[in-house]
C-alpha cells in the first residue's frame, strides 16, 4: 500500500506506552538485546531550564560562554519539570534563540563528551530548534556543551523512560481434584460477535552506531538501522529516524527512510571547515498492509573525499488502525 507523506518534527505520542531498548556503561543506548527492558511515559512538555534572563527558567540567567559545559540536575523539581528519580532517560526539544555558527551537544552528566552534536546553531538563523533523546547520569543529571559562546539555550522534556518490571503474587494452594462429571451434549454454535475496536498501536525502536559511509561520487548506500513493524491490520505507520555524522572538508551525504513501497530522499547539506558535525532528522507517515513491514535508515557518500563515520542513529515506529 502506498504511503502519505507526513513532514513534522518530534512530538508527544499520547499516554504512556512501552518500548524496548538498552543503556550500555556512560553512553546511552547501546543494544536493545543487552539491557534490560524499559518503558517510555509521555507527558505534558515542561521547560526545564530558560538561560535567557528576560524569560529565565531555572537557576541560571546567563549565556553559555565559548567551550563550557553546563550541567543540569532532572530528578526532582527543576525549572518548571518534575521527573522521577526512577528516570533512566529523557526525550528533549533543545531550542538555540541565538543566531552563532557551532554546535551543542547533550549527554549523560556522568559520560565523557562524545564526538557528536545535539543541535548545530548557523549565524543567521534567528531560532534553531532540534529534538532529541538522552540518558540520566547515576544521580539522575545530564550535561550541555556549547562549542561557541556566548549562548542561550532553552530544553523542554516532552517525556522519559523507566526500566520496566514485571512480576507476580504467590500461588495459591491446590485444591482438591473433583469428581468428573458425565459428558453434556454439544451446545448449538453460537453467533459469531461483533469485531473490537482497534488498539492503540505501540512503538517499535531500533539504534546503532558506528558505520562507515565509503568514498564515492556517489558511494554505496548503506543500511545504518532498521525496524520492522507488524501490523495487526491495515493502518497507518509515522517513520522518525536521525543520525549524528562527522564529515571532513567538502564532502556531502544523502540520507532517507526506505521502505520496500515507499521511498524518501532528504538531502543532508555540505558542510565545510574540516571535521564538521552534522545532525539529520526526518519523520513521515505510510500507510502501511496488515504484517510485517520494514523501515530502513538510509546514508551515502555522494562525493569523494575522506571515509564518513556515523556517531549515533536510530529509528522508531508508531502504528495506528486509524491516520495519525
Amino acid at each position: 500500500m502506498a504511503g502519505s507523506l507526513v513532514r513534522s518534527r518530534w512530538a508527544g505520542f499520547g499516554a504512556a506506552v512501552a518500548v524496548s531498548l538498552g543503556a550500555g556503561g556512560a553512553g546511552w543506548i547501546v543494544n536493545a538485546a543487552s539491557a534490560p527492558a524499559a518503558s517510555f511515559v509521555s507527558i505534558t512538555p515542561c521547560r526545564l531550564f530558560d538561560t535567557r534572563p528576560d524569560t529565565q527558567v531555572g537557576d541560571r540567567g546567563t549565556a553559555l560562554a565559548i567551550g563550557e559545559t553546563f550541567d543540569r540536575a532532572v530528578w526532582g523539581t527543576n525549572g518548571g519539570c518534575t521527573i522521577p528519580n526512577t528516570a533512566t532517560g529523557i526525550t528533549y526539544n533543545l531550542t538555540v534563540p541565538d543566531g552563532k555558527n557551532g554546535f551543542l551537544t547533550v549527554f549523560p552528566g556522568d559520560a565523557a563528551l562524545p564526538a557528536s552534536s545535539s543541535i548545530n546553531p548557523v549565524s543567521g538563523e534567528s531560532v534553531k530548534v532540534n529534538g532529541g533523546v538522552v540518558g540520566l547520569s547515576a544521580t539522575g543529571g545530564i550535561k550541555v556543551f556549547t562549542a561557541n559562546g556566548p549562548v542561550n539555550v532553552v530544553m523542554d522534556i516532552t517525556g522519559y523512560f523507566v526500566t520496566a518490571t514485571t512480576g507476580s503474587g504467590p500461588a495459591g494452594p491446590a485444591g482438591a481434584t473433583g469428581a468428573t462429571g458425565a459428558t453434556g451434549a454439544t451446545g448449538a454454535t453460537g453467533a459469531t460477535g461483533a469485531t473490537g475496536a482497534a488498539g492503540v498501536g505501540g512503538i517499535d525502536f531500533a539504534t546503532s552506531f558506528g558505520h562507515v559511509l565509503t568514498s564515492g561520487a556517489p558511494g554505496p548506500s548503506v543500511v545504518l538501522v532498521s525496524v520492522v513493524v507488524t501490523a495487526p491490520t491495515d493502518g497507518f505507520v509515522v517513520i522518525s529516524a536521525a543520525v549524528n555524522l562527522a564529515l571532513e572538508s567538502g564532502v556531502a551525504v544523502r540520507c532517507s527512510i526506505t521502505t520496500t513501497t515507499s521511498a524518501s530522499a532528504g538531502t543532508l547539506e555540505q558542510y565545510v571547515g574540516g571535521a564538521s558535525r552534522a545532525h539529520w532528522s526526518e519523520a513521515r507517515g505510510f500507510g502501511v498492509p496488515a504484517g510485517d513491514t520494514t523501515f530502513n535508515l538510509v546514508c551515502l557518500q555522494e562525493n569523494a573525499g575522506a571515509n564518513v563515520t556515523t556517531n549515533r542513529e536510530f529509528i522508531t515506529a508508531v502504528f495506528s488502525a486509524t491516520r495519525i
